[in-house]
């Protein structure tokens, strides 16, 4: 089990990439570079995930997509070996500097040994700079569901009593 933090910084044109840093313990810091012109599509990625009208979104190809966001975010050499050494419960952390890079929705990249989605292979998590998180826009619609229950042998709570607490717009049950 492992938690590794993969650090991709500014664009570094005599480099000619994004260099990055895996930081995992137990193991010397892997320095890297994502090449720039690998991400030259990733501005249209991000406008497939967000801009996609729903009835649309069947004909996107998001297996393609999240092979690309997978090849781009971990590509073959240094960075795919080490990957490949995670096991199960494994966290991987991206501390992201460039905001055109962090817009990238990361969260739907499919590796390809396991064939699944990188977060459910390792639990995935943004990190952010301290104050406000970075704001986006989605057609997506936002909801929140909150489910509240109780064994039948244990104390039920009472909604009614305590979603005052919760602020004005919270309804307990009618």
């Amino acid at each position: 089990m492992a938690s590794v933090t993969l650090k991709i910084s500014a664009l570094d044109g005599a480099r000619g990439g994004f260099p990055v840093t895996l930081t995992e313990p137990g193991q010397p810091d892997l320095p890297d570079v994502l090449p720039a012109a690998a991400f030259g599509g990733a501005p249209d990625l991000v406008n497939t995930v967000l801009e996609t009208e729903g009835k649309d979104r069947p004909t996107v190809d998001w297996p393609a997509l999240g092979l690309k966001l997978f090849d781009l975010l971990i590509p073959a050499g240094p960075l795919r070996d080490r990957y490949q050494t995670w096991g199960a419960g494994s966290t991987l952390y991206l501390d992201i500097e460039p905001d055109d890079l962090a817009r990238v929705p990361w969260e739907l990249a499919r590796s390809t040994a396991p064939e699944q989605r990188l977060a459910l292979n390792v639990a995935l998590s943004r990190l952010h700079k301290s104050g406000a998180a970075p704001g986006t826009s989605s057609p997506w619609p936002f909801r929140i569901l909150i489910l509240i229950g109780c064994a039948k042998s244990s104390r039920c709570l009472s909604m009614r009593n305590s979603h005052s607490s919760c602020g004005s717009n919270a309804q307990g049950p009618n």
